[in-house]
């Protein structure tokens, strides 16, 4: 191959600015399964996005109610607890509203048609005697979505996190003790 081709011809080996169009049968196969690959991934992104982007996050035409009951572990409404419910879409607060529950437990929100979206997350957190419980849903076309509370277990003399390090640690000396008592 040449770099400077000989006065009045120009041999095909020789060397052509970048992007000049060379043209023939070389630069048709070429062309031809480079065009299909970028229109395959053209129509694959393009499918991609379109499955990707939920069909149920549109927006909301009418108020919805969220409301439920706050259970106890035993089963037993809870009286007095703050109720936060948020709309959430994704980690993005929507809106936000509060209520406590009544004597029988129950707690009732209404959310009107530009404070949510279909598909958003409802995100119901209950507070009671310094303890938290959360719940959460899709919001869906219903006028009422309903969503219980139910607090989990406590030992009530340590807390949640105390009880479980206690009896963690209370595991664990047996563990170690029946290993002691394996080597002798």
């Amino acid at each position: 191959m040449r770099w400077f081709p000989r006065p009045g011809r120009r041999p095909r080996d020789a060397c052509v600015p970048f992007g000049a169009y060379r043209g023939g049968r070389k630069m048709s196969r070429k062309l031809v399964p480079a065009v299909i690959s970028f229109g395959s991934i053209v129509a694959l992104s393009v499918l991609a996005f379109s499955v990707a982007v939920p069909a149920n996050c549109a927006a909301a035409t009418d108020p919805v109610t969220v409301r439920g009951y706050i259970y106890d572990l035993a089963g037993n409404v809870v009286e007095g607890a703050s109720v936060t419910v948020s709309m959430k879409d994704g980690e993005t607060v929507v809106s936000t509203k509060t209520d406590e529950s009544d004597a029988s437990g129950y707690y009732s929100t209404l959310f009107l048609a530009v404070e949510w979206n279909l598909g958003n997350t409802v995100y119901v957190v209950a507070e009671f005697s310094g303890n938290q419980q959360p719940n959460s849903t899709v919001a869906t076309d219903d006028p009422v979505i309903p969503v219980d509370v139910h607090f989990t277990f406590e030992i009530p003399e340590f807390g949640f996190d105390a009880g479980l390090l206690v009896a963690g640690l209370g595991i664990g000396a047996v563990a170690v003790g029946a290993l002691a008592w394996r080597r002798k």
